[in-house]
């Protein structure tokens, strides 16, 4: 399904050792942006979790948070952790030749996490298992955002083709009305004793040009046609948005030029109308993958 860039996953593991929270956020960026908090100590995790996100996502600034904290028992205390290292510090002290007593803050001071004594494979095993759901999570929270963006476009999207075919309309009607000003101009250049040829065949000319949008209008329902069939055909490719954000470039230059040759008050304002729909289809599609 075509994702949305902006989403939020969480994912909690928690046994009687450790407590591992994960929870990975997603913005809009051109590019793949990923920070990763929580790890300092372990930049080679870091960089595996980066290589992840990069497989399943190709744009957008993400955010991981990963938080492991040791479970506490119900006295806050380990005894039997706290016996062994006033064991270890009672023979570190004997083979430094110190006599000083080991006193029971120092014991609470010096004491590591129980994280610390975890060999890194068993750290590893917590965050690959956490990741994954967080992923998962996010990836559902991205695709459901696209869901409502692809449908509010499409909306849109329905609303400029309809407007597109009144202009078509009315530019055929105006058409008929500029024939027949321009038989009445001829009829007059005729009418005089000398008749400049030359500029009747460049005023013809230049009338023509002026109120002439057809192509644009083919190349306009070209484009359209396009966009539609990246929305409903192609909802797996990579890349959606930056190809739609194309195409919103060449809609737009064609309703620009559409504008400019428009000699009609109505056709004027139906441009306008559509420029402020592609406007707000910009908009939504910037938040796509």
């Amino acid at each position: 399904m075509v994702q949305s860039m902006t989403g939020f996953g969480k994912s909690e593991i928690k046994d009687e050792i450790c407590h591992c929270c994960i929870e990975a956020r997603s913005l809009n960026s051109r590019h793949a942006e990923i920070r990763v908090f929580g790890l300092k100590e372990m930049l080679e995790l870091e960089s595996e979790i980066i290589a992840k996100v990069k497989k399943r996502f190709h744009r957008g600034k993400f955010d991981i948070s990963i938080k492991l904290q040791p479970v506490q028992t119900d006295t806050g205390l380990d005894e039997k952790r706290l016996q062994q290292h006033h064991k270890n510090l009672k023979i570190l002290s004997k083979k430094m030749g110190l006599e000083q007593p080991i006193h029971f803050e120092l014991i609470l001071k010096t004491l590591p996490s129980s994280l610390q004594t975890l060999p890194l494979r068993k750290i590893k095993k917590y965050i690959d298992t956490g990741i994954i759901v967080a992923l998962d999570q996010l990836e559902q929270s991205r695709q459901q955002e696209g869901a409502h963006l692809v449908a509010d476009i499409q909306k849109r999207l329905r609303l400029i083709i309809k407007e597109t075919k009144n202009i078509k309309r009315r530019s055929k009607s105006l058409g008929k009305l500029k024939f027949r000003q321009l038989q009445q101009r001829v009829q007059q250049w005729v009418s005089r004793e000398s008749l400049d040829h030359g500029r009747l065949e460049m005023e013809v000319a230049l009338l023509v040009e002026k109120s002439d949008v057809t192509e644009e209008l083919v190349r306009l329902a070209s484009h359209l046609n396009s966009f539609q069939e990246i929305l409903r055909d192609q909802p797996d490719q990579n890349g959606v948005g930056r190809k739609l954000d194309f195409l919103i470039q060449e809609i737009n230059r064609e309703i620009n030029t559409v504008g400019s040759k428009a000699s009609d008050v109505e056709m004027t304002q139906i441009v306008v109308q559509l420029k402020s729909e592609l406007e707000k289809v910009r908009e939504q599609v910037q938040n796509l993958e």
